[in-house]
C-alpha cells in the first residue's frame, strides 16, 4: 500500500493546529496540543475535543527491523503493548505544558462555568440544567494525545486512526434544554433572531453560555502570554519536524513499515491516504493503525520527537519568561475564581 498525495484530512482527527490559526480557547484548554474547548451546542455547554494529530499509526505480524532502525535498549525496556492512553499524552510532557490547564483543571472550569450558566437560566425564571458526569480527556484516547500520531495500540486494533467513541453522561445522555432554555443560553430565539430581553429582562448578549464563559476565561483570554505560548506551541512543532534526529526516526519507521508490507515516507504522509478518510473502519485501517503503532514503538520515535522538540521550545522559551510567567499567574487566578464560584451559594 502506498501512501497517497494530500487528501481532506477527516474533520476533527487529522491536522495539526501549527497549520492553522488557534482559536482563544487553545491556551485555555487541556495541555500542550491536548486541549479541550466548552461550545453551546443548541444552547449547552459541550465539551469539544480539539485534536492536534501530527501523525498516526497500525497492524501486522511483528517483523524485526535492521539493527541500525531499533531504538535504544532502554527505549525498548519502556515499550508497553498496554500502555494507558494518559501515558501517551508526549504532549503534556513538554516543557511548555506547566503553562497549560490539565484535564483535571478543566473539570473545575467546566463545573464553574457550568454553574454561572445555570444561575443565569434561574434568573430569567427557567430550572437548571443538570451538568453532565463525563470523563476527562486524560483517561482515554483522544485526538488531543496524538501529537506524534496514534499511539495507543488499543485503540489501533479497535478503529484505526478514527477517534473511539466520545462517552456519554449517562443512559439518557446529554440533557436537552426546553426551546426556551435554549433561547436564553444562545442568545437566539425560535425564529432565528437577537434575543435581547426575556420576560421583561435584558439578555446578556450571546445569551447565558456566552456570558458564562466569559465569566470564566475572558480575563486569561485576554493576557498577552497566551498569544506567545501557541507561536512557541505551533513554531516549536514545526522546528521539530526539521531535526536530525525526528528525520532519522522518521526514515527507520518507513523501513519498519516497509518490512510489513505498508510504503509511506513518513507517519505524517499517512494523514494523507484518502482510504482513510472515511469514518467507517475496515480491516485494512486496522493493520496499517496497529503497524504504524507498533513501528513507532519499535523504532523510539515518541521518545526521540519529544526530546527534540523539548530542546527547541526550552529555547525558545528562555526569551520569554516575562510574558510565560504573566500567563502562569493569570492561570492561578482564572482557577481560583472558579473555585470560588463553585464554594459559592447558589
Amino acid at each position: 500500500m502506498t501512501g497517497a498525495g494530500a487528501a481532506p484530512r477527516r474533520s476533527g482527527t487529522f491536522g495539526h493546529p501549527g497549520l492553522r490559526r488557534c482559536t482563544p480557547e487553545d491556551w485555555i484548554g487541556r495541555r500542550v496540543l491536548s486541549r479541550t474547548l466548552t461550545v453551546p451546542a443548541a444552547g449547552l455547554g459541550l465539551l469539544l475535543a480539539l485534536t492536534c494529530v501530527s501523525a498516526c499509526g497500525g497492524t501486522s505480524a511483528p517483523a524485526r527491523p535492521a539493527a541500525d532502525d531499533r531504538a535504544p535498549a532502554s527505549a525498548r525496556a519502556a515499550e508497553s503493548p498496554v500502555a494507558k492512553p494518559a501515558d501517551l499524552d508526549f504532549a503534556a510532557k513538554l516543557p511548555l505544558a506547566k503553562y497549560s490547564v490539565t484535564a483535571e483543571e478543566k473539570a473545575v472550569l467546566n463545573k464553574a462555568e457550568s454553574k454561572v450558566r445555570n444561575s443565569c437560566l434561574k434568573d430569567f425564571g427557567e430550572p437548571p440544567l443538570p451538568v453532565p458526569d463525563i470523563p476527562p480527556p486524560a483517561a482515554r484516547d483522544t485526538g488531543g494525545n496524538r501529537r506524534y500520531g496514534l499511539l495507543d495500540p488499543v485503540s489501533a486494533r479497535k478503529y484505526g486512526y478514527q477517534l473511539p467513541p466520545e462517552p456519554t453522561a449517562g443512559p439518557d445522555g446529554l440533557p436537552q434544554p426546553s426551546p426556551q432554555q435554549a433561547a436564553l443560553l444562545s442568545g437566539i430565539d425560535a425564529d432565528g433572531e437577537k434575543l435581547t430581553d426575556y420576560r421583561g429582562r435584558p439578555v446578556p448578549p450571546g445569551g447565558c453560555s456566552a456570558y458564562a464563559r466569559s465569566r470564566i476565561y475572558a480575563e486569561h483570554k485576554a493576557n498577552a502570554g497566551r498569544e506567545v505560548a501557541q507561536s512557541i506551541d505551533m513554531d516549536g512543532y514545526k522546528s521539530s519536524l526539521k531535526d536530525p534526529r525526528v528525520l532519522s526516526s522518521f526514515a527507520a519507521w518507513s523501513r519498519c513499515m516497509d518490512s510489513r508490507g505498508f510504503t509511506y515516507t513518513s507517519p505524517l504522509s499517512v494523514t494523507d491516504d484518502p482510504r482513510f478518510a472515511d469514518a467507517d473502519v475496515d480491516a485494512e485501517e486496522r493493520s496499517v493503525a496497529t503497524a504504524d503503532v507498533e513501528c513507532k514503538q519499535r523504532v523510539g520515535l515518541p521518545e526521540t520527537w519529544l526530546a527534540a522538540e523539548s530542546a527547541v521550545q526550552r529555547k525558545m522559551m528562555k526569551d520569554k519568561q516575562t510574558e510565560l510567567t504573566s500567563l502562569s499567574t493569570s492561570r492561578q487566578k482564572m482557577l481560583a475564581d472558579a473555585a470560588a464560584i463553585l464554594r459559592s451559594a447558589d
